[in-house]
């Protein structure tokens, strides 16, 4: 697979306008992450969603996805099929559907990172249904997510990650980012934005939906995140650490809340827990400081500030390298799915 580099932001020559805010799918689920041991895989699905099955069938084994999966007569928000792909092709699963429709092209695809087919299988009386197939290991690996052609299918189908990814080291979604200017190192999701100092999530489009002119509209959706890398020069090289970031961040003793020396990829760090009581009700934030040189601070935090604790940005904080002359620590676990397309480098 050829090497993938970080998406790069062009210069922004425009501001965009906010639009109506879209359906919450595939940006805003709140996600929960199941493993399917017969696939070998994980997959996310919405929060409040159950998994029934395996229901054994003509030749494969039957997961239904949903609220409420088992409900005699209910709508199916998913289904996956595991079967012998010795023993059944695509084409017998859509003759098993409906023997006397007419077949669908069956188009080749990636999902997961994984070479793929997608096909619409209709279902005589019951409405067509878009389906993705992935053989691996010996097996035939089928999904399905209504409604039929919606985005939220693709976030769906795309957040498949087989175990064997774990087992072979680093994932591939992540990729190693180096800045120019200050030697450190990252470890960032593949399609993020990344900018002088700045990570993010999202790009300005997905931005403009999700945003007006005082920030996020309401909560910042699930997945959304900015990172700020900030490099503070001029530091007394004789000062201790401790001491030059009180020096720096410009508040008060009052206003800290706690600093505590935390180990980092083998690096010690400050984390600085500190109010806004400016702010009513007081905000309370969190950064996290390393000294990058003896005249060097550099700050790490995110916005909005909860998501300093998210997965993403604590995979990113403990993948650091100070210098070129470590290495980035690449996470072993899958970032959380895309909020923006994926560019052709990282695929």
């Amino acid at each position: 697979m050829p090497t993938a580099t970080p998406y790069v932001s062009p210069v922004e020559t425009s501001t965009p306008s906010p639009v109506e805010t879209p359906t919450p799918y595939p940006f805003q689920p709140d996600a929960n992450l199941y493993h399917l041991a017969e696939g070998e895989f994980t997959i996310t699905i919405p929060a409040g969603w159950n998994v029934a099955g395996p229901i054994p069938s003509n030749g494969y084994n039957l997961y239904r996805f949903g609220p409420d999966p088992s409900a005699s007569g209910g709508p199916d928000s998913g289904q996956v099929i595991i079967a012998d792909s010795a023993a059944l092709t695509i084409e017998q699963f859509a003759q098993q559907m409906c023997s006397v429709c007419p077949t669908n092209p069956i188009e080749d695809v990636t999902v997961g990172r994984q070479p793929a087919k997608r096909t619409l299988i209709d279902g005589g009386s019951a409405p067509a249904r878009e389906w993705y197939f992935v053989t691996y290991e010996g097996k035939l690996i089928g999904l399905s997510f209504i409604p039929a052609g919606d985005e939220f299918m693709g976030w769906v189908v795309n957040t498949l990650r087989f175990d064997s990814f774990s087992a072979a080291g680093p994932i591939p979604d992540w990729v190693p980012y180096w800045d120019d200017r200050y030697g450190y190192g990252l470890a960032v999701p593949c399609w993020w934005v990344v900018e002088p100092g700045i990570l993010r999530s999202y790009d300005d489009a997905f931005y403009a939906v999700y945003s007006n002119k005082s920030g996020w509209i309401g909560t910042a959706p699930a997945g959304a995140v900015k990172i700020d890398l900030a490099v503070i020069e001029g530091i007394d090289p004789n000062a201790a650490t401790e001491d030059a970031i009180l020096n720096q961040i410009g508040l008060s003793k009052e206003d800290i809340v706690s600093i505590q020396s935390v180990d980092v990829n083998g690096h010690i760090a400050f984390l600085v827990e500190f109010q806004h009581t400016n702010f009513s009700p007081v905000a309370v934030n969190k950064s996290y400081y390393f000294r990058l040189a003896p005249d060097k601070l550099m700050m790490f935090n995110a916005y909005p500030a909860d998501r300093l604790e998210s997965g993403d940005a604590q995979a990113i904080l403990y993948s650091i390298a100070l210098s070129k002359d470590e290495s980035i620590a690449m996470p072993a676990a899958p970032p959380a799915p895309p909020l923006i397309e994926v560019p052709e480098s990282c695929r």
